[in-house]
């Protein structure tokens, strides 16, 4: 599951009183919520790695209250992280991820799939340029022997059409924007993106720092739309302990 960054807190307030308060602790880049009945969430950390969560600045940013962040009351809290400052340090780790994921940043997008592309640069938390394309890759047949064969070279064929279309129109508007951009995002299909970036026209991208690899359909306008959002939605991957009743 994904959670809005700003939603974050009071998602992490709600899995504390669910499951008796929790613990956080940094583990490369996630964030591991320890419960008292013995759950977890881990956080993936957007645009790692996370600045350490000890600056005081952090810990207060956007209005994040994050005396409710941790602990179901003070009882459970303080038996759960104990009384010897985990329990600040906890409230700091989880509101600097806020800070972290929301923090403002140029984000340039490369989404590629069977059926389509799109390139976007993302400032400021909204689309300020984009370029979407249309195109058709086949899919896989059941026939065998010579139409398997002709189909599959159709295939690559159409493949070899739409990583160029991409590759074009993201060396037109991603590459000149690179020297400003903080990190590139890609989505779509892992190969096809891989091939587009593999071109030597796309060489301005390459020492960019890689943000999430994104899960999305077909890019259309509307998923361009979407982009600034979806980048900073925090992965959640929970394991709970189920209730013995």
């Amino acid at each position: 599951m994904s959670v809005e960054a700003a939603r974050l807190p009071r998602w992490v307030e709600g899995f504390a009183t669910r499951h008796g308060g929790v613990r956080a602790r940094r583990a490369g880049d996630e964030v591991i919520l320890a419960a008292g009945d013995g759950s977890r969430a881990v956080l993936t950390v957007p645009f790692p790695p996370l600045p350490c969560a000890a600056d005081a600045a952090a810990a207060g940013a956007n209005g994040t209250r994050v005396e409710s962040i941790v602990g179901a009351d003070d009882a459970d809290a303080e038996s759960i992280v104990g009384a010897d400052g985990a329990d600040a340090e906890s409230m700091n780790i989880v509101a600097s991820l806020v800070e972290h994921a929301e923090a403002p940043r140029t984000v340039l997008a490369l989404l590629v799939r069977r059926g389509g592309f799109a390139c976007a640069v993302l400032a400021d938390g909204r689309v300020t340029a984009s370029a979407v394309g249309r195109r058709h890759v086949q899919g896989r047949t059941a026939a065998g022997g010579w139409s398997q064969q002709r189909f599959a070279r159709r295939r690559e064929q159409q493949a070899d059409r739409l990583v160029d279309a991409a590759v074009e129109a993201a060396a037109g508007l991603l590459v000149p924007a690179a020297g400003s951009a903080d990190v590139l995002v890609t989505g779509g299909d892992k190969p096809l993106v891989a091939r587009s970036l593999a071109d030597r026209r796309l060489a301005g991208l390459v020492g960019l720092a890689r943000g999430p690899h994104l899960e999305v359909p077909d890019p259309r306008p509307r998923v361009v739309a979407e982009l600034p959002r979806m980048v900073r939605l925090v992965q959640v991957r929970l394991e709970e302990v189920a209730d013995p009743a």
